[in-house]
Order: structure tokens, then C-alpha cells, then sequence
């Protein structure tokens, strides 16, 4: 057995700053493995299996070193190190959503280059077999923001990438780990999908059960071209997709290609939607690898149980904390609006959204973006991920670095009547809230019979960070509702141009 290194461990990558670096690796067993990085030098012996790990002390953000790693036989050396922050991009499409398709790749592309935003995306492997049958050359290395590789990065990571270093001057480096289609209990292990969510495990489990043909089955997902995520721009029904803008010609047209996706939607021991699969498959390649915190956008998938989100996603937060051994930080998206598309609609949205928001109150250090003036409703993947990025780089910002900066969506704080007038009274609010455009979107008067009071008879103002309510007749309000619903269009936003968050008021 050689010297090797994990798969992270490259040219051009990013380490964390001012944290204990994990840097590991495997040789043969009984060697002495020397790690040099800056100077100085760290030693560890392998274990029996041949297996090492190094922990570097905390170092400051620099430019352009190198680290050597050596056993004594062999030697790895590691070009164009930079020292900064490093981030995980996690969740389903929204986040693994490449710059390529994004609204405004055109006029970015031109001004992108930065050798000090830096992206190593994990491949998306599933099965033993893949990395044989399949060649994944443009994944696993870490690339720079230029003009050339742009379009493989993580939209939002990106632009999340883009605003920090901007406001940090240092390194930044984004590790995207993330598939389109998954659920959160694929990357979780097996004890935290027992505990937080074993209705998963069940579900899967039934339709293992109803493959008559385990084998015939496996093949049939492997050679299916919505299978091989090696080249994702060479599938045109997947490259066509997500541009968007498809007419229903087109949709008809490709009736055919989906009905081959949809034959292999039948959850075996290969599918990267299974429970636990890209947990062991991609997520082990970089847990422990010292990182900041995390960007997830993930929760379309988990509309058929959105009760327990709160619960799964409780579970996956501190599944990776405990593997990296670190109280990361989560900064979660909360879900775009949305309504219907082709084999996918939106109506258990509105309950993933308040689950979404669940967690921040029940685990320490999770903060939530509101994107609810970014959404499509025909179109799950939207296409602006610049508003996304850029507000997941300020609740980091505020809350990570300590910015004194306004960075959280603004929320009902408190409720008074006053004068026969409902005033509803907003936090994050600071400086007020303004609206783009004449009246107020998404937002209702619930009545006593639970249905919606006809806005004729009543008119809401904004006086600082206040909405006051005035209803013109007798009416009795029972509840004020805002963004309930699976797509709106929001437009009242704080002074940092963030989208009040869906709420409902009782009165």
C-alpha cells in the first residue's frame, strides 16, 4: 500500500483558517508520516490498517504555500495551498443548481475571476460500480473562479462564495456536497434515520420488498442515462430542464425520456435516494475535513413526510457535528415558492416552510434565508441564485463573524390592537420595512368562518417597523396570514432588501 491522501487533498485547495486542520490518508501500516505546511513540520504513525490522521494547530489566513507529505518512501506534494474559510454547500438540485443555468451567468462569467474563490465539487456516486463504469475527471479537484470553470460551481454557492470574500478579504473555498432528488435521511447514517424519521426506512424497505428482480433491477438503474452524473451536461432532457423556459411542445416531446426516469424511481440498494446512501458514498470523503460551517438548501424531497423535517433535520445536524467533532453552524434556505411542474407539485410546501423555521428554534446555531421573492411558480429549479447566496453570506456574516449588520428576514415580534387598528410590530426590522410596489402580496384577513375578508374592506399601512391594519366595517378578524401558501410573490422587505418570512398572527 503507497502513500495516498483523501481525495480532497489537492492542488489548489483551501484550508480552514484559525481552526485545527484535519489533514488524513492511508500507507503502509507501521509508517512514520510526515505532514509540512509553512515551515513546519507534524508526525503520526499508522495504524494497523495502514490508516493516518494529522491534526495541524490553528493557522492565519495566507496566499500561494505548498504542503509535502511524506513517508519515508514516498512523496505528495500539494501546490497552491490557500489558508482561509472553507464551507460545505449541502441539499438537493436548488444548491447542486450549476452556474451555468443560472439568470445571470451571462454578465457574471465576465467579471468572475477570482484565484481566491476556490470549489471542490464530491462526485455524485451511489454504488462500487459507478467509478468503474463511468468517468468523473471533471469533479474531485478544486477549481477556481474563472471564466472557464464558473459554470460548474454551485449557483449559490457562488455567490454565497463571492460575498463573503468580498466582505472577509481571505480565501474562501465551497465543498459541494449535494444531488438532485435526495431527501435529508440519505445523508444521515443509519442511527439517526432510526431515531429522527424511521417512516424513511420503512418506506424504503416496501419497495425494496416489490423488486421482483433484484439484479435485473440494479442494471437497469446503472444504464440509465439519468443515472450517470458524470458529464451533467451532456443529458439534453436534464441540460433543457434546467434552463427552464420549456413550452409544452417541448415537455411532450420528452415524454418519452421521463418515462425512463421514471422507471428506475423504484428505491434498491444502488439509488442515491435511499436512506443512508450518499451519507457512506459522498459525505464520508470529507467529513472531518476542517470546515466553517455549512450551506444547505434541500426540503423539496421531503414532502411526503414534511411533518418530522424538523426532526430529520435535528438529526442530521448533529449526525455531522458529531463526525466533525465541531458545533458548525447551518445556514438553511427555506424553500422557494412554488406551484406545479411535470410529476412534481408544491402542496405540502407551505408545512415543510414552518418546519424549515422549526429548527432554527430548536437547535443552537441554525439561522434560515427567506427567498420568498425569488420562486417560479411552473419551474422548481429557480433561476436567480444571486439573492439566495448573497443572504445565506449575511446570516453568516451577522452571525458567525459577529457583523453588526441588519441579516435576518423580518418576523412578527408582537401584536397589539390599538384604536380598533391590528398593528403588528417586526423584529429584523431596523430602520423599517419598505414595499416594492402599491399593496402588499401574500397577505390575508382570516374571518370568523375561516374564510379570507374581502380586501375592499380593509387597507394595511407601513409606519416603521410596524404593518397597522384597519378593517372598514364590522368584521371580525380571527387571523392574519402571510405566504401560507405553496407559491407567492413576496415584496415587503427589511432595509437589507430581505423578504418578510411566511407567518400567520392569531388574534
Amino acid at each position: 500500500m503507497g502513500l495516498k491522501l483523501g481525495e480532497i487533498f489537492k492542488d489548489g485547495m483551501v484550508l480552514q483558517r484559525d481552526k485545527e486542520i484535519n489533514v488524513w490518508g492511508t500507507a503502509e501500516s507501521g509508517s512514520t508520516i510526515n505532514v509540512s505546511l509553512k515551515g513546519k513540520n507534524y508526525s503520526v504513525g499508522t495504524d494497523v490498517k495502514g490508516e493516518w490522521k494529522v491534526c495541524i494547530p490553528a493557522l492565519s489566513a495566507s496566499f500561494g504555500t505548498k504542503m509535502i507529505v511524506s513517508d519515508g518512501v514516498d512523496k505528495i506534494c500539494i501546490e497552491d495551498v490557500l489558508i482561509g474559510d472553507v464551507f460545505v454547500a449541502g441539499g438537493q438540485s436548488n444548491m447542486e443548481f450549476f452556474m451555468r443555468y443560472d439568470k445571470d451567468f451571462d454578465k457574471v462569467v465576465q467579471t468572475c475571476e477570482n484565484p481566491l474563490i476556490r470549489f471542490y465539487d464530491i462526485p455524485e456516486i451511489s454504488t462500487p460500480e459507478e467509478p468503474q463504469m463511468h468517468d468523473y475527471s471533471l469533479f474531485g479537484f478544486w477549481r477556481k473562479a474563472t471564466p472557464e470553470d464558473l459554470q460548474y460551481f454551485s449557483a449559490v454557492g457562488y455567490y454565497f462564495a463571492r460575498t463573503m470574500q468580498e466582505h472577509l478579504q481571505v480565501p474562501i473555498g465551497i465543498v459541494g456536497c449535494n444531488w438532485g432528488g435526495t431527501r435529508s435521511c440519505c445523508w444521515m447514517d443509519e442511527e439517526s434515520v432510526e431515531k429522527y424519521g424511521p417512516v424513511w426506512r420503512r418506506d424504503y424497505e416496501e419497495q425494496v420488498a416489490s423488486i421482483i428482480d433484484m439484479e435485473e433491477a440494479k442494471q437497469k438503474y446503472l444504464t440509465n442515462m439519468f443515472s450517470d452524473k458524470s458529464h451533467p451536461f451532456d443529458n439534453p432532457v436534464d441540460d433543457k430542464m434546467m434552463y427552464g423556459n420549456v413550452s409544452k411542445e417541448e415537455l411532450e416531446g420528452m415524454m418519452d425520456a421521463f418515462a425512463e426516469l421514471d422507471s428506475i424511481s423504484v428505491l434498491g440498494p444502488w439509488h442515491p435516494w435511499r436512506p443512508c446512501g450518499c451519507y457512506h458514498y459522498m459525505l464520508n470523503q470529507i467529513a472531518s475535513y476542517t470546515v466553517k460551517g455549512v450551506i444547505w438548501y434541500q426540503g423539496e424531497s421531503d414532502s411526503t413526510h414534511p411533518e418530522i423535517y424538523a426532526d430529520m433535520m435535528e438529526g442530521l445536524i448533529k449526525c455531522w457535528r458529531r463526525d466533525w467533532n465541531d458545533e458548525l453552524p447551518f445556514f438553511m434556505t427555506q424553500l422557494a415558492p412554488f406551484g406545479t411542474e411535470i410529476m412534481q407539485d408544491a402542496l405540502y410546501y407551505p408545512e415543510l416552510r414552518q418546519q424549515q423555521e422549526l429548527v432554527t428554534k430548536r437547535v443552537n446555531n441554525v439561522f434560515l434565508a427567506s427567498i420568498g421573492d425569488v420562486g417560479n411558480y411552473m419551474d422548481i429549479h429557480p433561476k436567480e441564485k444571486q439573492p439566495v447566496g448573497h443572504r445565506l453570506a449575511l446570516l453568516a456574516l451577522g452571525h458567525l463573524y459577529n457583523e453588526k449588520i441588519l441579516c435576518d428576514a423580518p418576523m412578527p415580534n408582537f401584536l397589539e390592537i390599538k384604536d380598533g387598528q391590528i398593528i403588528i410590530h417586526f423584529s429584523n426590522a431596523s430602520g423599517g420595512l419598505f414595499l416594492k410596489g402599491d399593496t402588499i402580496n401574500a397577505i390575508s384577513l382570516i374571518g370568523e368562518t375561516n374564510k379570507d375578508i374581502d380586501a375592499v374592506n380593509y387597507s394595511i399601512t407601513i409606519e416603521d417597523e410596524s404593518l397597522i391594519i384597519t378593517v372598514n366595517n364590522d368584521e371580525m378578524v380571527k387571523a392574519v396570514s402571510f405566504a401560507e401558501t405553496p407559491y407567492y410573490e413576496v415584496n415587503l422587505y427589511n432595509m437589507s432588501k430581505i423578504p418578510v418570512m411566511p407567518f400567520r398572527v392569531e388574534l
